[in-house]
């Protein structure tokens, strides 16, 4: 018997880091923003893999600040967890609220330094898989993160059927 699922190379966020509109690089501090929906009625996905996501932060941070992740989701592509715009490069922090699903939280205590978020299946996560996604990242750190694209990684493997 074949394998039933097709498991997509690594791709960065649509608004991931050195993208044309990247949320992630020298986000500020106390400001979330998504990385982009992913997504599509068209296809039903199995899961979608989040790499292990790689930030960097800034100078003059606060030493007992954290970065955290969230995911959102959406069925119709419009109508959001918290009425969040993943798509958005505006400030989605005051969103949060308690429903978008929390994922890890590290904790930035150093200058300069590189902080890793570990890699989860959306469908592990929230136990059925939707139609859009998007991960959402909370800069509490203190300072805005570092302003180098090369220094993040936020990707993800698109797991469908064959």
């Amino acid at each position: 018997m074949s394998n039933p699922l097709s498991v997509a190379s690594l791709a960065t966020f649509p608004l991931g880091p050195g993208q044309p509109t990247d949320n992630l690089t020298a986000l500020p501090n106390g400001q979330a923003k998504g990385l982009g929906a992913l997504g599509t009625s068209l296809v039903q996905y199995y899961d979608d893999i989040v790499a292990p996501i790689r930030i960097k932060s800034g100078g003059s941070v606060s030493g007992s600040g954290t970065a955290s992740l969230f995911l959102v989701c959406s069925e119709d592509g419009t109508t959001w967890t918290n009425g969040i715009n993943p798509n958005s490069t505006l400030d989605q922090s005051s969103l949060l609220g308690s429903l978008a699903s929390l994922t890890p939280v590290v904790t930035v205590a150093a200058n300069a330094a590189l902080y890793y978020f570990p890699e989860f299946s959306v469908y592990s996560l929230l136990g059925f898989m939707p139609t859009f996604w998007a991960i959402v990242v909370y800069n509490q750190s203190g300072a805005a993160l570092d302003s180098t694209a090369a220094n993040f990684i936020a990707q993800h493997s698109l797991v469908s059927y064959a």
